[in-house]
């Protein structure tokens, strides 16, 4: 049977070209017919130039063709950007096939793109830039040996359960369920939120939860930060709404902008004796964390830190020593300061 589509596929290319006047008119419909083929989705009824193809487009040193079956082509060179033309099929989209040739994949490129479940990404791509896939439907992703750079929230909001990683990337890596890190495993990139555990044990060799790296995970109950960690950064674990248990390592100096924000199920958090900042919105709209004590080697907590949360304060030093402490706009709301030091 493929056989013999493979034939009329054939005569129908003869009859094209011998139909079209235009060299250009029947390298373009070759090329079509081609690619649709391979995906063994024509039919001997189907016309490929008509019923195959349900849009395509040229940008810059690229190109596109969504088929009618969702797959999505691109070939080209450089960088893949968002295409308004393109993105007013985004419902269409299921499955995205990169051509050898592209090197990065543009912010916001297919955010939003809710039916997109597969991509497959060629070994020429370099960079993943931010939200690129943001509010996809993909499940599985594979990471070739030459990507470069992946933006902290390039995939936000996707339910990936099975990620793979090159074992020639000298950028990235993997453990066991599939958490991205550094090729050196000493920043924690991407915990998906696919993952179907509700605890998590980070390994000793991290140093730094990178950005976003936990946000919105809902399953999530506790994480187990460990002692090598120095830097907890922006939004690592916000809106982690069931997370309950998280420990403050001795080693951890900062705590970044919202960085458990709308963690609303955190009712006790412990600083270590080696937190110095703490910064904007870290723990806003924490409802559930009442009162907290605050470390003398605390100098700095950001604008809203605690707004909202806190009703108790106990710093460990003197009301003189807290005075040195720049505590921004908002900070604490409506809470009580109490002295440990007098």
């Amino acid at each position: 049977m493929k056989k013999a589509i493979s034939i009329l596929l054939l005569f129908a290319v003869a009859a094209t070209f011998v139909s079209c006047g235009s060299k250009e008119a029947a390298e373009t419909t070759a090329t079509s017919i081609v690619l649709h083929a391979e995906r063994e989705t024509v039919t001997a009824e189907q016309k490929p130039n008509e019923s195959g193809i349900a849009a395509s487009g040229n940008v810059e040193s690229a190109s596109w063709i969504l088929y009618n079956d969702g797959a999505l082509e691109i070939t080209g060179t450089g960088t893949w950007n968002s295409n308004p033309e393109l993105l007013a099929n985004a419902e269409k989209i299921t499955k995205v096939i990169f051509s050898e040739g592209i090197s990065t994949i543009g912010q916001a490129a297919f955010a939003g793109c809710e039916n997109l479940k597969e991509i497959i990404l060629p070994e020429s791509l370099l960079i993943i830039e931010a939200q690129a896939f943001s509010g996809c439907g993909i499940k599985a992703l594979n990471i070739g040996r030459n990507v470069a750079f992946i933006a902290a929230d390039a995939f936000d909001g996707c339910e990936i359960t099975d990620i793979k990683i090159s074992q020639d990337n000298a950028y990235y890596s993997t453990d066991r369920y599939g958490v991205i890190f550094n090729k050196a495993k000493t920043e924690l990139i991407m915990f998906s939120d696919g993952f179907k555990m509700n605890s998590y044990t980070v390994p000793n060799t991290v140093e730094k939860i990178g950005e976003y790296a936990f946000l919105g995970n809902e399953r999530l109950v506790a994480v187990d930060l460990p002692e090598s960690l120095k830097e907890i950064s922006a939004r690592a674990f916000a809106d982690c709404n069931n997370l309950k248990n998280i420990n403050i390592p001795s080693q951890l100096t900062l705590i970044g902008a919202s960085a458990f924000e709308s963690c609303s199920s955190i009712s006790e958090i412990e600083f270590s004796e080696s937190v110095q900042i703490i910064g904007d919105n870290a723990f806003a709209g924490c409802t559930d964390l009442f009162e907290i004590t605050v470390p003398k080697s605390v100098t700095t907590i950001g604008n809203g830190a605690f707004a909202d949360t806190v009703e108790k304060v106990y710093y460990d030093g003197s009301e003189n020593a807290w005075k040195a402490v720049w505590v921004g706009e908002n900070a604490f709301v409506n809470a009580s300061i109490i002295f440990n030091e007098k």
